[in-house]
């Protein structure tokens, strides 16, 4: 039984689409095996004020619904779905069953290959594409729910590997014949709305996941590299949107510091930090913090990682003609009272940015810096002004994301003296170590939490700034009575957050 008119579908959906609805149930309403869903062509979407809603693959059998209707005293909605679809509803419905079976299918694969030297014919060629973007699609839906923040795929002359970030490292995951490689690329570029300026520049995009309540959207980089391409989903945990300046890791006392200072009329804040340190979850949460419904806020973004209602947002593309700097200029005669800007390139950029906080909107921005004072010295090498600088700088967040101790397993410890040592701890300091358990899957670790450090320009520094004080000096007052990003560390060490190793990873000074 088809459907007429049905859509070939998939999670990757251009951002501008809508998406399709994920399935909401966090598990099988029925406890239905994931080989008969899959055989008879049916999975239970959702339950939503007394309903149930299936969804039936297009060629399945319409007496499979007779069973279910016998299981189950509720009346049912139906969705009738061409098998592209299903088979994404599949892969979230089931998803270490999904991995489990691509892994058995790739291991014969492998083995049928290597009994035939003839080599890939095309329509095998096809075939792999559809296997390996199955695979994508159940390790998409299996990111969301274990704080996997990448999915990399790796060309390598002699196979393709596949890796993901968790708790901020990468973690190989399978690892494929390089014959796979150039299918699957294609199938990735044919089902997404990528830039392309040429067959071998990078391109970039985003495309539009949504995971029950939660939508995502995943940016997509393409990098030409010498035996192909690599490609990086880089997937937003979009649950960090939804709270109020109460990021993990962020003290109340700094939390009072930066709403305080986030009341102020205009000025300028700068969020710091090298890449995959929270950044972007920092500035979006501050957005929503501001999102009353009573001022006009906008974004100028690279890539639009999280979609907010109520909030002007717009993706900044140099390729339609009108420079970063043009498009800061044109938002500002919008007459906004927050601009969010996701970075600032270039001395032309920043001084715009400046003035306009000086006396107009209140100013969010991000440089990429180790920490706070990094920031002025950044900014001052690129010869902003530095009496503009001084005036419009309201404060500056630097943070680092280290990996958080997982609650259920960690166990007790004594700083060892070389630990203790780097840490300025006493020897014996008691510590926490993991040790790993079912519920964080054996690493010992589950999530990860912030350290910051947060500097909030008062007069004294402001003369510093404006005078060209020794970055020092301006160091030494900014954190005379305020937690550095060592020091914020060393806390989350002692309280069982973290490990010493993970405080001496990120530095201290």
């Amino acid at each position: 039984m088809k459907a007429e008119g049905i859509r070939q579908d998939n999670i990757f959906e251009s951002a501008g689409d809508a998406p399709f609805p994920a399935p909401l149930l966090s598990a099988p309403l029925l406890d239905l095996p994931y080989a008969f869903a899959k055989t008879n062509g049916l999975v239970i979407l959702q339950l939503d004020e007394g309903r149930l809603t299936i969804a039936l693959r297009e060629d399945a059998d319409p007496l499979i619904l007779l069973e279910i209707s016998n299981m189950v005293t509720l009346p049912i909605d139906l969705e009738f779905v061409c098998t592209a679809r299903f088979n994404i509803y599949l892969s979230a419905h089931y998803t270490e069953e999904a991995l489990s079976e691509f892994s058995a299918l790739l291991d014969d694969t492998i083995n049928s290959r290597s009994t035939n030297s003839g080599g890939v014919e095309g329509d095998a060629e096809s075939g792999d594409a559809e296997m390996v973007f199955q695979l994508i699609n159940a390790m998409i839906f299996d990111a969301a729910k274990h704080s996997v923040s990448g999915i990399h795929i790796e060309a390598y002359d002699s196979q393709l590997i596949i890796r993901v970030r968790r708790d901020g490292k990468l973690q190989e995951r399978f690892r494929l014949p390089p014959e796979f490689s150039s299918a699957l690329v294609r199938q990735l570029n044919d089902r997404t709305q990528i830039s392309r300026s040429g067959p071998n520049a990078p391109q970039k995009g985003k495309v539009r996941f949504v995971s029950g309540d939660a939508e995502m959207d995943i940016s997509i980089s393409a990098m030409p590299g010498k035996d192909g391409q690599r490609i990086v989903l880089r997937i937003p945990n979009a649950a960090n949107t939804d709270i109020a300046l109460d990021l993990p890791g962020m003290s109340p006392e700094i939390q009072v510091r930066l709403k305080d200072v986030m009341a102020e009329q205009g000025g300028m804040i700068i969020v710091a930090g090298p890449m995959d340190s929270g950044i972007t979850t920092t500035l979006y949460t501050a957005l929503n913090q501001l999102n009353d419904g009573n001022r006009n806020i906008m974004t100028i973004e690279n890539l639009i990682d999280h979609n907010i209602g109520g909030i002007n947002q717009m993706q900044f593309n140099e390729t339609g003609g009108a420079s970063i700097a043009e498009t800061l200029h044109a938002v500002l005669l919008q007459d906004p009272d927050v601009v969010m800007l996701s970075e600032l390139p270039d001395r032309k950029t920043a001084e715009i940015a400046l003035q306009a906080a000086l006396h107009g909107p209140l100013i969010l921005t991000a440089l990429h810096s180790d920490d706070s004072i990094g920031v002025i010295a950044a900014l001052r090498e690129m010869k902003v002004d530095r009496t503009l600088l001084g005036e419009s700088l309201r404060a500056v967040i630097a943070q680092r994301l280290v990996k958080r101790l997982c609650r259920e397993c960690r166990v007790p410890a004594q700083a060892a003296g070389s630990i203790a040592s780097r840490l300025g701890f006493d020897r014996g300091t008691g510590i926490f170590e993991p040790k790993g358990c079912a519920a964080c899957d054996y690493t010992g670790f589950s999530g990860s939490v912030g350290v910051f450090e947060v500097v909030c320009i008062d007069d004294t520094m402001r003369r510093l700034i404006n005078n060209g004080g020794d970055e020092t000096v301006i160091s030494n007052y900014a954190f005379m009575n305020n937690p550095n990003l060592s020091s914020a560390a060393r806390k989350l060490v002692i309280s069982g957050e973290t490990t010493a190793e993970e405080a001496i990873r990120i530095g201290h000074r």
